[in-house]
């Protein structure tokens, strides 16, 4: 489902399965609601489905509540131009957890005003996290500023937390002008997986 422009807009209720890509999309729009809904891309018979993202956010005052999604890719992403967006009460599983990116691609990107409060992670490779793209010649510069991750409960997730700064680099990771700032993780809790342990 992909929202374009527009504003005061309640999508709610509703379960989706198997999206053949991304579950819901919002760009350009105001005062977006996402509440009640359930999002599962399921893997069929032993192939996980690609770029299932459940919801990601390019608009400004957008509140998404009362979420479970499974799927395997990003749970929630917010995306360039994504402000004032809140976050409650969501559950993920088998994801790439909740996102600020990708940013930096191929432009100036700016995500701020950020807060997600009360996220339950789980069988993911991370639980929250932050994906920049490098400095490399034809990349742009990403901004990101105001972001919180709140009440955060992690269950056999790779990671708690993650920037990347080097999202998708396959050589040498040329260094950025990017600005990360008032950022915070409290209260976070639970079990990373054993991918990552430290063994002596």
């Amino acid at each position: 489902m992909s929202i374009s422009g527009g504003s005061n807009i309640v999508v709610e209720n509703l379960y989706f399965k198997n999206s053949p890509s991304f579950f819901h999309t919002v760009n350009g729009a105001t005062n977006v609601i996402y509440r009640g809904l359930r999002l599962d891309a399921e893997i069929y018979p032993t192939i996980a489905p690609k770029n299932t993202d459940g919801i990601d956010v390019s608009a400004s005052y957008v509140t998404i509540s009362n979420i479970t999604v499974s799927n395997q890719d990003d749970c929630i992403a917010f995306k360039p131009g994504a402000n004032y967006v809140t976050v409650t009460d969501v559950i993920c599983t088998g994801s790439h957890g909740i996102s600020v990116g990708s940013l930096g691609q191929s432009s100036n990107d700016v995500v701020s005003n950020i807060y997600v409060s009360g996220a339950t992670i789980i069988n993911s490779t991370k639980a929250t996290g932050i994906k920049l793209w490098d400095g490399t010649s034809g990349h742009g510069v990403a901004t990101v500023r105001n972001v919180t991750f709140n009440n955060i409960v992690v269950k056999n997730s790779d990671y708690a937390a993650q920037i990347q700064t080097c999202y998708e680099s396959t050589g040498t990771c040329v260094p950025s002008a990017h600005t990360i700032t008032d950022v915070y993780w409290t209260n976070v809790s639970g079990t990373t997986s054993e991918s990552f342990y430290f063994k002596e």
